[in-house]
């Protein structure tokens, strides 16, 4: 892959490296049982085989036809990171990075600053009652290394609301990784808050347990939540090579039963945008701002929402 220059347009980037530096930032107080944990692991799994044009390896089990990585019959997905069975929704941040939204509309993400890429709500499916939910938001991070940027550390919040018991879980899960010569290094910091509406003590009831996995053979942090049908994946850049072998990056599942709300859940507030937009979805929105190039669109969005950089 061709490095991006960024020589003729140093003046812009380190303009936006003071804005994503500056964004404004709150803090969250929380007065009910918290708890915190911390979870680390070292990876070093070869993948699948080796099949792109660049040398990159597919996932362990994924067949390689004409140098690309194919998901199996009924699933999608790009086979060098994550495939999902076809009536759930994908959304990824790869290599230095490519966004590929719910809608499958293509754009760069060039800049080191921390933005959102996806909230919705969705059905909690082991909860006591149907009145009850899981909410998710995912922030990612950017960093620049060797002229290109990729994703350099994960932040994902979860909600789970049981309205019959009364009982709501919350989960902070930042996820940080790191890989030179091909050996991952990772760390999850997991903050776990379980209260009651309107009350402050509480007793404990059966909820969402949310603690990361690794997938030693691919590489990959993972976070699966089967109560809200909810995976998040994500791989380190190597730092130590230019070409990455495997590819880095997030990737995010989220169920067909999905719900986005408009000032949060949908573009230009969240990047993955919904499961309903269309292919030219980053390039209709810099033709309304009056913008020759979308990423420039992406990056104008960023800064606006002005994300917590911490």
């Amino acid at each position: 892959m061709a490095t991006r220059k960024l020589d003729r347009r140093l003046p812009f980037y380190v303009v936006v490296l003071v804005l994503c530096t500056n964004s404004v930032t709150a803090s969250r107080v929380v007065s009910s049982n918290t708890t915190h944990s911390t979870h680390d692991n070292i990876t070093k799994g070869d993948s699948g085989v080796s099949c792109t044009k660049i040398g990159r390896r597919c996932l362990t089990g994924i067949d390689c036809v004409d140098k690309e990585c194919v998901c199996p019959p009924g699933q999608k997905g790009n086979g060098e990171i994550e495939c999902v069975d076809n009536e759930n929704f994908l959304c990824t941040v790869s290599a230095d990075p490519h966004l590929h939204s719910y809608g499958l509309s293509r754009t760069d993400v060039d800049l080191p600053c921390r933005y959102r890429l996806t909230r919705y709500l969705t059905e909690h499916r082991t909860a006591a009652t149907s009145e009850s939910r899981c909410t998710v938001e995912v922030y990612v991070t950017n960093e620049l290394n060797m002229g290109q940027y990729y994703v350099r550390s994960v932040s994902i919040s979860l909600s789970a609301q049981d309205s019959g018991e009364q009982v709501h879980h919350e989960f902070e899960v930042r996820k940080f990784g790191v890989s030179e010569d091909q050996i991952f290094n990772y760390q999850s910091n997991v903050t776990r808050t379980q209260s009651v509406w309107g009350s402050a003590t509480h007793e404990t009831v059966n909820g969402v347990d949310v603690y990361p996995t690794f997938d030693e053979e691919n590489n990959f942090a993972v976070l699966w939540v089967p109560e809200c049908a909810t995976r998040i994946k994500y791989r380190a850049y190597d730092r130590s090579q230019h070409r990455q072998h495997q590819l880095p990056g997030i990737s995010i599942m989220a169920p067909p039963d999905s719900k986005f709300l408009p000032t949060f859940g949908n573009y230009p507030h969240s990047l993955c945008g919904t499961f309903t937009d269309n292919e030219t979805l980053y390039a209709d929105r810099a033709t309304g701002l009056g913008l020759f190039n979308k990423d420039l669109g992406v990056i104008y969005d960023i800064l606006t929402e002005k994300a917590s950089q911490k």
